[in-house]
């Protein structure tokens, strides 16, 4: 699973970036994104539509499922479980497989592979749209899943700081991380499709991995979350002391 792009591509090339309050980089970050698309060599056409692309359409509908108030933990997954239905839906993905090819028909998405990525995953807003960049080297099933996450960082980027909170031993980032991950979840396994397949008998993990092509560990998680297997254990929440002297991966 994909960690935060901003995270990475700051601090591969300025050591000493720094986040803000919420845990996200804002507009030094936006500069180090571009800058490191930039020295990769990374590039995408312009578009003259780009307004209307970001204010109408499907990336409007999928921003407006999210209520304009803080938001508890389980109302943030409940609404990234909706809106990954949703965007299944304005697809026209009926089957369980959602393919790079199919997420990259989004008017406002542009999708590009570099092996050098400092991440499994790098989003920015450009002049053009939203830019996502993943690394090629990895497998096909870890890009698809980085791709699904780093989509629900493009839906959330208005609201991050409304909606994700140091709490209970997370900072926001790790909330922000886990609710991106749920969406991905929930866009390549989806709920309905995958409990009717687990009724009908399919209940073999590597052949429902094969049939949704997410890792083993991917469906071993998401059949946890929707109750069809025991609860796979999280990481405890990180002590500020470890925050503080092991600083964040």
């Amino acid at each position: 699973m994909t960690t935060t792009a901003t995270r990475a591509a700051a601090q591969a090339t300025d050591p000493g970036a720094r986040t803000s309050a919420s845990g996200y980089f804002r507009r030094d970050a936006e500069q180090v994104q571009l800058d490191t698309l930039r020295a990769l060599g990374v590039k995408a056409e312009n578009r003259a539509d780009t307004d209307e692309l970001l204010t109408s359409g499907s990336l409007a509908r999928l921003r407006a499922m999210t209520p304009k108030r803080r938001l508890s933990p389980r109302e943030l997954e409940g609404i990234a479980e909706r809106q990954a239905g949703r965007l299944r839906s304005e697809l026209g993905m009926l089957g369980p497989r959602i393919d790079e090819e199919d997420l990259a028909r989004l008017p406002w998405l542009t999708i590009t592979h570099h092996d050098k990525l400092p991440s499994s995953g790098l989003t920015t807003k450009t002049d053009y749209g939203w830019l996502v960049v993943l690394r090629s080297s990895e497998a096909n099933v870890r890009q698809r899943f980085s791709l699904a996450h780093e989509i629900k960082h493009c839906l959330d980027d208005p609201f991050v700081d409304q909606l994700y909170v140091d709490q209970a031993g997370y900072t926001a980032h790790e909330r922000a991380e886990r609710v991106c991950d749920r969406f991905a979840a929930a866009l390549l396994m989806p709920r309905v499709l995958l409990r009717a397949d687990w009724a009908d008998g399919i209940q073999d993990i590597a052949k429902l991995a094969r049939r949704y092509d997410v890792s083993r560990a991917a469906m071993t998680v998401r059949l946890s979350q929707l109750g069809l297997l025991a609860p796979v254990p999280r990481c405890p929440a990180p002590t500020a002391a470890k925050r503080t002297s092991g600083g964040e991966s």
